[in-house]
Protein backbone atom coordinates (compact mmCIF):
# COMPACT_ATOMS: atom_id res chain seq x y z
CA UNK A 1 0.00 0.00 0.00
CA UNK A 2 1.62 3.41 -0.76
CA UNK A 3 2.29 5.61 2.05
CA UNK A 4 -0.01 8.48 1.19
CA UNK A 5 -2.43 6.56 0.77
CA UNK A 6 -1.82 4.46 4.55
CA UNK A 7 -1.92 8.25 5.89
CA UNK A 8 -4.79 9.47 4.71
CA UNK A 9 -6.37 6.49 5.78
CA UNK A 10 -4.74 6.87 9.51
CA UNK A 11 -5.56 10.83 9.57
CA UNK A 12 -9.17 10.52 8.24
CA UNK A 13 -9.95 7.28 10.79
CA UNK A 14 -8.89 9.07 13.45
CA UNK A 15 -10.93 12.75 12.25
CA UNK A 16 -13.81 10.38 12.23
CA UNK A 17 -13.16 8.96 15.53
CA UNK A 18 -12.49 12.22 16.98
CA UNK A 19 -15.54 13.59 16.13
CA UNK A 20 -17.65 10.31 16.74
CA UNK A 21 -16.27 11.04 20.64
CA UNK A 22 -16.49 14.71 20.27
CA UNK A 23 -12.85 15.33 20.94
CA UNK A 24 -11.91 17.00 17.53
CA UNK A 25 -10.54 20.29 19.37
CA UNK A 26 -8.68 18.03 22.00
CA UNK A 27 -7.10 15.69 19.17
CA UNK A 28 -6.31 18.35 16.81
CA UNK A 29 -4.29 20.49 19.40
CA UNK A 30 -2.20 17.16 20.26
CA UNK A 31 -1.21 16.49 16.57
CA UNK A 32 -0.53 19.95 16.84
CA UNK A 33 1.63 19.62 19.83
CA UNK A 34 3.13 16.57 18.37
CA UNK A 35 4.43 18.30 15.30
CA UNK A 36 5.82 20.69 17.22
CA UNK A 37 7.99 19.07 19.56
CA UNK A 38 9.13 16.56 16.66
CA UNK A 39 10.01 20.12 14.81
CA UNK A 40 11.80 21.22 18.44
CA UNK A 41 13.12 17.79 19.01
CA UNK A 42 15.37 16.18 16.23
CA UNK A 43 16.04 13.03 18.21
CA UNK A 44 12.05 12.07 19.08
CA UNK A 45 11.98 12.44 14.64
CA UNK A 46 15.03 9.72 14.52
CA UNK A 47 13.72 8.15 17.14
CA UNK A 48 10.38 7.47 15.13
CA UNK A 49 12.20 6.50 11.91
CA UNK A 50 14.45 4.21 13.38
CA UNK A 51 14.16 0.71 12.65
CA UNK A 52 16.34 -0.29 15.22
CA UNK A 53 14.70 0.57 17.96
CA UNK A 54 11.27 -1.96 18.91
CA UNK A 55 8.16 -0.66 18.69
CA UNK A 56 7.31 -1.58 22.22
CA UNK A 57 10.79 0.74 23.53
CA UNK A 58 8.69 3.70 21.05
CA UNK A 59 5.74 3.64 23.12
CA UNK A 60 6.94 3.42 26.25
CA UNK A 61 9.45 6.70 25.25
CA UNK A 62 6.07 8.29 23.24
CA UNK A 63 3.51 7.54 26.27
CA UNK A 64 6.32 8.92 28.87
CA UNK A 65 6.73 12.10 26.81
CA UNK A 66 2.93 12.95 26.01
CA UNK A 67 0.68 11.29 28.71
CA UNK A 68 -0.02 14.22 30.85
CA UNK A 69 -0.11 16.48 27.45
CA UNK A 70 -2.44 14.90 25.19
CA UNK A 71 -5.60 13.18 25.90
CA UNK A 72 -5.98 9.32 26.16
CA UNK A 73 -7.20 9.41 22.56
CA UNK A 74 -4.19 10.59 20.87
CA UNK A 75 -2.33 8.40 23.50
CA UNK A 76 -3.89 5.25 21.82
CA UNK A 77 -3.45 6.81 18.85
CA UNK A 78 0.35 6.53 18.89
CA UNK A 79 0.61 3.19 20.30
CA UNK A 80 -1.97 1.81 17.70
CA UNK A 81 0.78 3.33 15.15
CA UNK A 82 3.67 2.14 17.09
CA UNK A 83 1.75 -1.95 17.37
CA UNK A 84 1.45 -1.41 13.68
CA UNK A 85 4.64 -0.62 12.99
CA UNK A 86 3.73 2.49 10.88
CA UNK A 87 5.40 5.37 13.75
CA UNK A 88 7.99 6.26 10.89
CA UNK A 89 4.42 7.45 9.41
CA UNK A 90 3.83 9.39 12.35
CA UNK A 91 4.30 12.77 11.43
CA UNK A 92 2.98 12.86 8.33
CA UNK A 93 -0.42 11.22 9.44
CA UNK A 94 -0.25 14.02 12.12
CA UNK A 95 0.10 16.48 9.23
CA UNK A 96 -2.29 15.15 7.38
CA UNK A 97 -4.79 15.38 10.33
CA UNK A 98 -4.30 18.49 10.33
CA UNK A 99 -5.07 19.34 6.66
CA UNK A 100 -8.69 17.37 7.21
CA UNK A 101 -9.38 18.95 10.35
CA UNK A 102 -9.05 22.21 8.44
CA UNK A 103 -11.12 21.13 5.52
CA UNK A 104 -13.65 19.71 7.65
CA UNK A 105 -13.58 23.26 9.71
CA UNK A 106 -13.55 25.03 6.22
CA UNK A 107 -10.64 26.54 7.22
CA UNK A 108 -8.68 28.10 4.48
CA UNK A 109 -4.71 28.79 4.33
CA UNK A 110 -3.03 31.67 2.65
CA UNK A 111 0.34 32.33 2.48
CA UNK A 112 1.37 36.11 2.40
CA UNK A 113 5.25 37.34 1.29
CA UNK A 114 6.29 40.33 2.75
CA UNK A 115 9.23 42.02 2.38
CA UNK A 116 9.00 43.01 6.09
CA UNK A 117 6.78 42.06 8.67
CA UNK A 118 2.97 43.21 8.66
CA UNK A 119 1.46 45.71 11.79
CA UNK A 120 -1.53 44.25 13.33
CA UNK A 121 -3.52 46.44 11.90
CA UNK A 122 -2.75 45.28 8.40
CA UNK A 123 -2.71 41.65 8.99
CA UNK A 124 -6.73 41.94 10.28
CA UNK A 125 -7.33 43.87 7.10
CA UNK A 126 -5.77 41.05 5.00
CA UNK A 127 -7.48 38.08 6.90
CA UNK A 128 -11.18 40.06 6.91
CA UNK A 129 -10.47 40.87 2.81
CA UNK A 130 -9.68 37.33 2.36
CA UNK A 131 -12.19 35.99 4.52
CA UNK A 132 -14.86 37.87 2.82
CA UNK A 133 -13.74 37.34 -1.20
CA UNK A 134 -13.64 33.44 -0.03
CA UNK A 135 -16.54 32.99 2.49
CA UNK A 136 -14.20 30.74 4.93
CA UNK A 137 -12.56 31.01 7.55
CA UNK A 138 -8.50 32.13 6.40
CA UNK A 139 -5.40 30.89 8.21
CA UNK A 140 -2.58 33.54 7.13
CA UNK A 141 1.19 32.38 7.60
CA UNK A 142 3.16 34.95 7.15
CA UNK A 143 6.69 34.44 5.32
CA UNK A 144 9.58 37.55 5.48
CA UNK A 145 11.22 37.43 1.72
CA UNK A 146 13.80 40.63 1.59
CA UNK A 147 14.25 39.80 -1.87
CA UNK A 148 10.77 40.92 -2.43
CA UNK A 149 12.30 44.67 -1.57
CA UNK A 150 8.73 45.87 -1.18
CA UNK A 151 5.10 44.74 -1.93
CA UNK A 152 3.66 41.37 -1.81
CA UNK A 153 3.06 37.65 -2.36
CA UNK A 154 -0.17 36.36 -1.77
CA UNK A 155 -0.40 32.50 -1.83
CA UNK A 156 -3.87 30.56 -1.30
CA UNK A 157 -5.25 27.32 -3.00
CA UNK A 158 -4.05 27.66 -6.89
CA UNK A 159 -3.88 31.15 -6.93
CA UNK A 160 -1.25 33.61 -6.65
CA UNK A 161 -0.98 37.23 -6.61
CA UNK A 162 2.64 38.62 -7.01
CA UNK A 163 1.97 42.74 -6.06
CA UNK A 164 5.90 42.83 -4.79
CA UNK A 165 8.68 45.03 -6.56
CA UNK A 166 10.66 42.03 -7.49
CA UNK A 167 7.83 40.94 -9.86
CA UNK A 168 7.24 44.24 -11.12
CA UNK A 169 11.19 44.48 -12.08
CA UNK A 170 11.01 40.17 -13.58
CA UNK A 171 7.74 41.69 -15.40
CA UNK A 172 10.03 44.65 -16.72
CA UNK A 173 13.25 42.78 -17.76
CA UNK A 174 11.01 39.90 -19.67
CA UNK A 175 9.74 43.03 -21.33
CA UNK A 176 13.00 44.51 -22.22
CA UNK A 177 14.17 40.56 -23.72
CA UNK A 178 10.90 40.39 -25.87
CA UNK A 179 12.90 43.25 -27.50
CA UNK A 180 9.60 44.68 -29.15
CA UNK A 181 11.04 48.27 -30.33
CA UNK A 182 13.96 47.48 -31.94
CA UNK A 183 13.77 46.18 -35.80
CA UNK A 184 16.20 43.50 -36.49
CA UNK A 185 18.33 44.55 -39.63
Amino acid sequence: MKHSLVKQRYAKSLLDLALDLNQVEEVHADMKHLLESASESRDLTLMLRSPIIKPDDKIAVLTKVFENKMSNLSIQFLTLLAKKKREELLLEIADKFLSLYKEHKGIKTAYLSTARPLNDDVRERVITRLSAETGAEVELNELIDDSLIGGFVLRMDDKQIDASMRGALNKIAREFEENLYIKAY
